[in-house]
């Protein structure tokens, strides 16, 4: 078996472990850092990508997209023809071999980053409390800091590293999870429930030979308040006892080919399983063509990827960590599920719209060890891994905001240190199925804001990422240490790619420092995080600045100093120029657009059409905005493509939305009735108008 070497091992090409070797090998360019990341199929990116859910949810407001995340968002919407406003599910929809693409190209850019393609981890190589190298089905690398980017977490199981699966709490026999943020910090706290180590230890990457009193993996089902979580159910159930994780859901693409399509459509044949019994009244409470624009993409594609009554699967979950036979008879009973349920899909729409949907062709690859490719993608959207049992573990009360605030507390270490690296605002999302998602009642965290609802924010600690007893290792995914309530949140795919981020810096930093990751001060790596040059990631959610904001550093120097999070929610910028309001000057109209009411279409290189609209703003309430235009100004094609009715007036009214600081307060301040010009993109399934600038005219 051929043997390497090199500083920083990634392993795993998922949102995370992509994020992590990326920036990694930016930051170890210049020093030399050498960096592999090792994947399963031939697409990076993970949750992005290559299983399929290109319309991402969560840090949508322009302040939340900084770091790559923000780059890569920014990237889609610059190289995705047509724009990425389609579907209502997320604001940013596209075509997931876009996404693929530009990950291939930063990795190709970086000539200290090695990709290897098509290779699985089987065994890690350990040396008493620090692992060392990674076997892989026929190569063997050695690294200084290794970094768990698989989509299950099984270098954590492959390096008999602590770790939790499934609901948290006792196990039906006796062992505990230990608490970390109580717990000595030192490596001694968890010894108790590891297997002793010998020199070089390998293990199953399933982690099911030992008992749960000796094992490093700690499955929880009976005691699940045990973090005094207020989701947590206070005793079993048959949520916890059905459902240890989340459940995952293999994603499919559709075709509409039009009414009059120029090809015979194919019949998507049954399954094997034959489930298509199981989704009637998929789409009860939305309709057929709303349910079939949640993830609409570009091209009249659909990403199928629906939790009532749909494509998610969730028999036997413990089988994904069981052996690899089991985990490959569940993947070949998910993929089954899905093609069931879209052939459930195509004969809906036969009877009511016409025979015009199919699977489309020729977008996800075809990898010789993927149940997926062409309309199906490579593998399933995973929303619970293992996790860490890290130096702390994130749990409930670290996400939900303060009753005063729309902020969660920031996270402070023992020597008071704000140790924040990462940020996210996602709502707390769970997917179970019916009758037992009844069971779970969970703590909004939600707010409106720029015309709709989004999450309310919160940071997570370096701390989450490091192993309580283990050296040697960061996880990079979702495999941080997070409680399964907490998981809803911090799952997402910005949160995770802001998390690899992270990872990947905090690598790079030890390599510099010649440090393990416990012994890094959390400053250094913050300031990197902050000041680096390609992507800078923002530490602290600041709701009311976008990153391009020439004030944007010294304000994230400033709550690092402070670390009081109600200063977050009081904070008032000074709002004395048009970047800062967010209203433009007159001037800037087109003469063409008149005072009273118009409409043009700018359309950039990528024929993303951006409209700019004049009518009158109206406040429906304290967060819901429309702006009402006469018939004789309104696009023909906006109204037969959203679906809105003209009043008796002769007039539509236009739901606005926006994601930027600027514009949020301008339409908090926009007087009721003001004559004013809107510029942006409009989303017909939302349907709304995606407001990127807005001109106050009287």
């Amino acid at each position: 078996m051929e043997t390497q070497t090199t500083d920083i091992l990634v392993v795993g090409g998922g949102t995370g472990g992509t994020a992590a070797a990326i920036q990694a090998a930016r930051r170890g360019l210049d020093g030399g850092t050498q960096v592999i990341v090792v994947s399963e199929f031939s697409w990076l990116g993970g949750m992005l990508t290559a299983a399929g859910v290109s319309a991402p949810d969560g840090n949508e407001l322009r302040s939340l997209q900084t770091g790559l995340w923000g780059q890569f968002i920014q990237t889609v919407q610059q190289q995705q023809p047509g724009g990425v406003d389609h579907g209502w599910v997320s604001c940013f929809t596209y075509d997931p071999k876009v996404g693929a693409a530009i990950f291939a190209d930063w990795v190709q850019s970086l000539p200290n980053l090695h990709w290897i393609s098509g290779q699985r981890p089987v065994a890690v190589e350990r040396k008493g409390d620090r692992l060392t190298g990674v076997t892989f089905d026929t190569v063997h690398i050695n690294a200084s800091i290794i970094l768990d980017g698989t989509e299950l977490g099984d270098v954590l199981a492959l390096g008999n590293v602590p770790h939790q699966w499934g609901w948290d709490g006792l196990d039906a026999g006796t062992a505990l999870l230990c608490p970390m943020d109580r717990q000595a910090k030192s490596k001694e706290g968890l010894r108790g429930i590891m297997q002793s180590a010998d020199d070089q230890h390998k293990m199953s990457r399933y982690g099911n030979g030992p008992t749960p009193s000796s094992s490093p993996l700690v499955r929880g089902r009976s005691v699940t308040s045990h973090w005094n979580e207020p989701s947590a159910p206070n005793q079993p159930n048959a949520l916890t006892q059905t459902y240890p994780v989340q459940l995952p859901t293999w994603v499919v693409v559709m075709q509409d080919f039009g009414p009059n399509p120029s090809m015979a459509i194919p019949d998507i044949p049954p399954s094997p399983l034959n489930h298509s019994s199981q989704f009637a009244g998929a789409y009860d409470g939305y309709g057929l063509e709303h349910f079939l624009n949640y993830g609409r993409l570009p091209g009249d594609r659909f990403m199928i990827n629906w939790p009532q009554q749909g494509n998610d699967y969730g028999k036997d979950l413990d089988r994904l960590v069981q052996s690899e036979q089991s985990r490959q008879e569940w993947l070949q009973e998910a993929r089954w599920h899905t093609q069931d349920f879209s052939r459930y899909i195509q004969q809906q729409v036969q009877q009511h719209l016409g025979r015009r949907y199919g699977l489309a062709t020729d977008l996800f690859p075809n990898d010789a060890n993927s149940l997926g490719g062409g309309a199906y993608a490579l593998y399933p959207y995973y929303r619970e891994s293992r996790r860490l049992q890290g130096l702390v573990t994130v749990t409930e009360q670290n996400i939900l905001p303060l009753t005063e605030t729309h902020i969660a507390p920031l996270p402070v270490n023992d020597v008071g240190e704000m140790d924040a690296i990462a940020i996210g605002n996602y709502a707390n999302d769970h997917h179970y199925p019916a009758p037992e998602s009844r069971l779970l009642s969970l703590k909004s965290k939600s707010m409106e804001w720029g015309g709709r609802w989004t999450g309310t924010p919160f940071a997570l600690p370096y701390r989450c990422l490091v192993p309580a007893t283990v050296d040697g290792l960061l996880a990079c995914d979702k495999n941080i240490s997070v409680s399964h309530i907490a998981n809803g949140s911090t799952r997402l795919q910005p949160v995770v790619m802001n998390l690899g981020q992270a990872a990947g810096m905090a690598a790079a930093l030890c390599i510099e420092h010649q440090c393990q990751p416990r012994d890094l001060p959390v400053l250094v790596l913050q300031k990197a995080l902050l000041t680096d040059a390609i992507a800078p990631a923002a530490v602290i959610p600041l709701l009311d600045i976008a990153p391009d904001h020439p004030d944007w550093l010294q304000r994230q120097y400033d709550y690092l100093a402070q670390g009081d999070v109600q200063l977050l929610s009081h904070s008032n910028m000074a709002q004395t120029d048009a970047a800062q309001t967010g209203i433009l000057p007159t001037e800037f109209i087109q003469t063409d657009m008149g005072q009273k009411g118009g409409h043009r279409i700018l359309t950039d290189a990528q024929g993303d059409r951006r409209q700019h609209l004049t009518g009158e703003f109206q406040r429906v309430n304290e967060n819901s905005y429309v702006l009402v235009l006469p018939s004789s100004m309104i696009p023909p094609d906006l109204i037969e493509k959203t679906k809105l009715t003209i009043n008796a007036d002769k007039k539509l009214s236009l739901p606005l939305i926006t994601l930027e600081p600027s514009v949020h307060r301008a339409l908090q301040q926009c007087p009721n009735g003001a004559t004013i010009t809107v510029i942006g993109p409009w989303n017909p399934s939302g349907p709304w108008m995606r407001v990127e600038h807005m001109i106050l005219l009287s």
